[in-house]
């Protein structure tokens, strides 16, 4: 089967991301992956839009997330002076670990596709035709406007990409926060719009399909991509939910954070977006899971190719029932 898929979106879960290289296999072997034009994600969704922005191959790719140590990202001190200055780096920079071993991880990456690891989104662009790369969407969150920023060739033309990606990646408090380009202070951008799936909503330089939906237009050439517990994806199916237990001090501030970090990502479950979304069962493994071993990647990257079939089950039977 044809399908009409030009835009990737991509969730961001941190280390459950790891998925996605499942994912894109499948994506591959229905060549879905080079009808793509666009990509957009926030914190790990970023990075794999980056992967794929750069034409890497879905085999790369999951080769590369399944490679990334998770634990040198927390490149903090540690130890009893350490710790001092640990504290603060969080009380004056926002953030207990500076990045630097991810800014340097990404870079590697970039210049290793690009031969620059400084390159600006605008000149990312402007090698589409000859590199085969596909245009990136990265989102942040600016702290001091309080909204959501898009990094991209259209919006910051002149931005480095790795500082885009550096900025939808740092996490609150675990990552030391960065300055966009008028030095507003930024932070993760799944703080904000943790799934953009949206994003290439009213792009009206595509062509049609659009779909009229109850309070959005629909591009259904856009393809999203979730990372959820079994229980989400269940309420998404409208089955049960899981109820989460609340005992103690610990569980109520746990959950409080969650729900305010959820919340306005939740809103897809029961929208028309969730028939352009595919879902992967992240098997409980948290976000910031940086200690995940060998075999919960293993399977986290077959859960993302279980979320394809059983996404494509789903499409395939509705087209044939509307012809």
């Amino acid at each position: 089967m044809k399908y009409q898929f030009e835009n990737l979106v991509f969730e961001g879960g941190g280390v459950k991301g790891i998925a996605y290289g499942g994912v894109l296999e499948l994506l591959e072997a229905k060549g879905i992956m080079p009808q793509i034009k666009k990509t957009s994600g926030a914190s790990a969704g970023a990075i794999a839009a980056l992967l794929v922005g750069l034409g890497c191959s879905a085999t790369d790719i999951t080769k590369i997330l399944s490679e990334m140590d998770f634990k040198k990202f927390l490149d903090y001190n540690g130890g009893f002076f350490g710790s001092i200055y640990d504290a603060h780096r969080l009380f004056n920079q926002y953030g207990i670990a500076p990045g630097d071993y991810f800014s340097s991880w990404e870079r590697n990456i970039i210049k290793k596709y690009t031969g620059d690891a400084d390159i600006t989104f605008e000149k990312f662009e402007a090698l589409k035709e000859t590199k085969g790369f596909k245009s990136i969407y990265f989102i942040g969150a600016n702290l001091n406007s309080g909204l959501r920023e898009v990094y991209s060739h259209q919006t910051t033309p002149r931005m480095k990409v790795a500082d885009g990606l550096r900025i939808s990646m740092s996490f609150p408090f675990a990552f030391v926060a960065k300055n966009n380009q008028l030095g507003d202070l930024c932070i993760d951008g799944g703080t904000i719009d943790n799934y953009p799936v949206r994003m290439f909503d009213y792009d009206f330089t595509t062509s049609p399909p659009y779909i009229d939906g109850t309070t959005q237009r629909i591009n259904t050439r856009t393809l999203g991509i979730r990372l959820d517990s079994a229980g989400e994806i269940a309420q998404a199916a409208g089955q049960s939910v899981n109820k989460a237990a609340i005992n103690n001090l610990c569980d109520f501030t746990l959950t409080v954070i969650n729900t305010m970090l959820d919340i306005q990502t939740k809103v897809h479950l029961d929208s028309d977006d969730w028939k352009r979304t595919l879902y992967v069962d992240t098997l409980d493994v948290g976000t910031l899971d940086f200690a995940i071993s060998e075999a919960k990647k293993r399977a986290l990257i077959e859960s993302g190719r279980q979320g394809v079939e059983r996404y494509f089950a789903w499409y395939d039977a509705s087209v044939k029932q509307a012809a």
